[in-house]
């Protein structure tokens, strides 16, 4: 390399160029246009556009997290909204004892895990609409650096935070559901044997949503995201 040799020839960006980040050529930087945090040429300004409608993802901006970063926010998501959700239910539990007097009846236990099935869904439900449709980003996700959007990378809004909520969270609400139903055709012991089988069903919906998950090497879809038309990134 020789110590006379224009600048503009080591590096295009000293002559005012700028490398668009779709077609990656050099252009000078008054043809460049900025799209969804993409700097483009007109050429391929035309292209993205085309993948956006298509419902392509923008070239480097759709990075998919690893499994084991995704497993991780879910715990911390779950590890925070349990440690709300049980201070609720500890009241919920500290009222019933005051009015009933006893914890380990049948009929207490069937309550108590209908309680919790209703309002626990009801709470994880909104906590994840809520934030999802505010930025994209649960507590959990916020921590590892991962966000919700939709297919071609732009943010969900609230109507789609809530949909994927409720595909995600709604099969808890049927263990509950049992126990409501059930208690009022047998005895609280057998009701709470039915309340046992709808759980096994949630275990199970749980287990085919991580399978899912995994095998989509692509875009790492989980059922609730198929459903909703969503997907999990990477924050640049």
């Amino acid at each position: 390399m020789s110590v006379d040799q224009p600048l503009a020839e080591l590096s295009p960006e000293f002559a005012g160029m700028v490398k668009c980040a779709v077609t990656g050529k050099w252009v000078p930087v008054d043809e460049i246009v900025e799209i969804q945090g993409l700097r483009v040429c007109a050429e391929g300004k035309e292209v993205l556009l085309s993948r956006l409608k298509s419902g392509e993802a923008p070239p480097g901006q759709l990075e998919r997290p690893s499994s084991w970063r995704r497993i991780g926010c879910m715990i911390l998501d779950n590890f925070f909204m349990s440690i709300i959700f049980g201070i609720f239910y500890g009241i919920f539990i500290f009222a019933y004892l005051i009015r009933q007097g006893d914890l380990m009846a049948p009929a207490a236990n069937l309550k108590m895990q209908v309680f919790a099935g209703f309002v626990g869904s009801a709470f994880f439900i909104a906590y994840f609409a809520f934030f999802h449709g505010w930025r994209g980003q649960s507590i959990g996700k916020m921590a590892g650096r991962i966000r919700v959007v939709k297919l071609d990378g732009s943010p969900v809004e609230v109507r789609t935070a809530f949909l994927r909520a409720v595909y995600y969270i709604a099969p808890n609400f049927l263990p509950a559901l049992a126990g409501v139903v059930f208690s009022q055709l047998v005895n609280p012991d057998d009701a709470m044997i039915f309340v046992g089988f709808t759980s096994l069903f949630v275990y199970l919906y749980w287990f085919a949503n991580c399978v899912v998950a995994l095998v989509d090497r692509d875009k790492q879809q989980a059922i609730h995201d198929r459903l909703a038309k969503t997907r999990v990134v990477m924050v640049p």
